[in-house]
């Protein structure tokens, strides 16, 4: 009864032109976004491929059967690429496609990301009557020329935004909807490809020092006036395992549950529940997916990047001792010219000793000439923070010049304004190329060398009280609300 059920629920479907909801449903979309919205092609930054296996309506003789593989990679900062191959097979129905994809990524800042995608691929469809089982074998359909098979092309575009975790994005499946005349020999079972349209929604949220993770998404499909609704909440601790639960208008619930390996290997499983009158006669559907990561993963990028800058620090590092050789080299030259000369230099006491009295106190006279012009510059300070009524002392920052490495802009003395730090000298030039272009043509970087931070500044002015002034003007009306003034003498 229920075969039967089946059969003649497929047939009147296939009657006249077949139009019904065409594509496969997935409940784990998530994990493989770029199946239903090509603009969502290789915005990961590794190869990932996933297997896909998916069981409809259990127990119902006839159901649905879906298997899938996908791969998407980026190929580019930009552009990504991606493949996908399917086969859905609903009892003497059964359709093959496989899609080939490509996106383009644009950055609307720094945490926004507008991309727009591409699909195009082919489509087999066939009938094939040996699934049938009917009493009588003169029915027409299982005579000869009624079971063929049929191919065409298809194609698909998509849009998608993101903004930090953020994700929203409208796709159009099959958007040119072709007809396919030669899945029978027969003109009424004449197969055309339907127009559907993709939208969805979702938003990553991180709690307790991102160890666990929030998912709520929705997907809105529709084809031809029929719109189906899914809503998906899934939590997960350090992306290791996750549960979740979610719910499909008119149909049921969904239970997912899943975990992954050493950063590569993902394993998902979903079990969709039916609440409606098809829970009558199915015991569910189930839905597997397996997907590996080549390339490098998160933590090992981490990993990367403080080996970089421990390489970074290590080179500084060496540079100094290299120069601490030269200098032990140099003095051990003038100790060997020293202890040859020995006999004038005894002869020459009085005079060195004069001289180096005399350097002595050059040395004290510019000590304290230094001293007392740190003092004058504390003393403005103080000076200042009272006739502005503000504490300008944490504002502001003292640092000689002999310690000071003049990365971009003049090699001057002054009161520079700064509005950014950084510990590594790529990320200060990417930022001192941001301010160029912003306008601030008279930026520039100083690497303090005592301190290890590179420090990029957009004015140096000539005295401390306008230096002061700007900066709070800087700090009101700019975004740079945290701005300091870094003194070189």
């Amino acid at each position: 009864m229920k075969k039967l059920f089946f059969i003649l629920f497929l047939f009147v479907g296939l009657a006249g032109t077949l139009q019904a909801q065409q594509l496969p449903l997935y409940s784990q979309y998530n994990f493989t976004p770029f199946l239903h919205n090509p603009a969502q092609t290789g915005m990961s930054e590794n190869v990932n491929a996933y297997l896909i296996y998916r069981k409809q309506w259990v127990t119902f003789p006839g159901a649905p059967q879906t298997g899938a593989a996908a791969v998407d990679a980026p190929v580019s900062e930009r552009f990504g690429l991606g493949g996908y191959l399917y086969t859905d097979q609903t009892d003497m129905h059964s359709r093959m496609e496989g899609d080939l994809s490509a996106a383009y990524h644009l950055p609307l800042g720094k945490e926004q990301t507008l991309s727009l995608g591409l699909a195009a691929g082919v489509i087999r469809n066939s009938l094939n009557r040996d699934d049938l089982d009917f009493d009588n074998p003169e029915e027409p359909i299982l005579q000869d020329g009624y079971v063929e098979n049929g191919t065409t092309v298809n194609a698909a575009a998509g849009l998608n935004y993101t903004f930090k975790g953020l994700q929203v994005g409208v796709s159009v499946p099959q958007i040119v909807e072709l007809q396919q005349t030669n899945i029978t020999s027969s003109e009424k079972f004449n197969y055309q490809l339907s127009r559907h349209y993709y939208a969805t929604a979702s938003y990553d949220l991180q709690f307790g020092e991102n160890k666990w993770g929030l998912r709520p998404s929705a997907m809105m499909r529709a084809n031809q006036g029929d719109i189906s609704v899914d809503g998906n909440l899934v939590a997960d601790y350090k992306d290791i395992v996750w549960l979740g639960v979610g719910y499909r208008y008119d149909f049921g619930i969904m239970i997912h549950a899943g975990f992954q390996i050493m950063d590569r290997v993902k394993v998902g499983y979903t079990a969709d529940i039916a609440t409606n009158d098809l829970g009558d006669y199915s015991k569910g559907s189930h839905e597997v997916m397996v997907g590996i990561t080549f390339g490098q993963s998160d933590k090992q990028e981490e990993i990367e990047k403080k080996l970089e800058e421990l390489e970074k620090e290590q080179q500084a590092t060496q540079e100094v001792i290299d120069s601490l050789k030269e200098s032990d080299e140099q003095i051990r030259e003038q100790q060997d010219s020293l202890a040859e000369e020995q006999d004038e230099i005894r002869k020459n006491q009085d005079t060195l000793r004069r001289d180096q009295i005399d350097l002595e106190e050059r040395q004290k006279k510019l000590e304290e000439e230094r001293r007392k012009e740190i003092d004058s510059i504390k003393q403005e300070i103080k000076d200042l923070s009272e006739s502005m009524d503000k504490d300008v002392s944490g504002a502001t920052q003292m640092t000689m010049k002999e310690d000071i490495e003049y990365k971009e802009g003049p090699e001057r003395t002054g009161f520079f304004e700064v509005v950014a730090s950084f510990r590594g000298e790529k990320n200060a030039e990417y930022f001192y190329k941001q301010l160029k272009k912003d306008g601030y043509d008279n930026a520039g970087i100083v690497y303090n060398s005592k301190r290890k931070w590179h420090y990029v500044y957009i004015e140096i002015h000539d005295d401390l009280e306008t230096s002061l002034e700007k900066m709070y003007n800087t700090r009101e009306e700019t975004d740079y609300d945290d701005a300091w003034i870094h003194i070189i003498q």
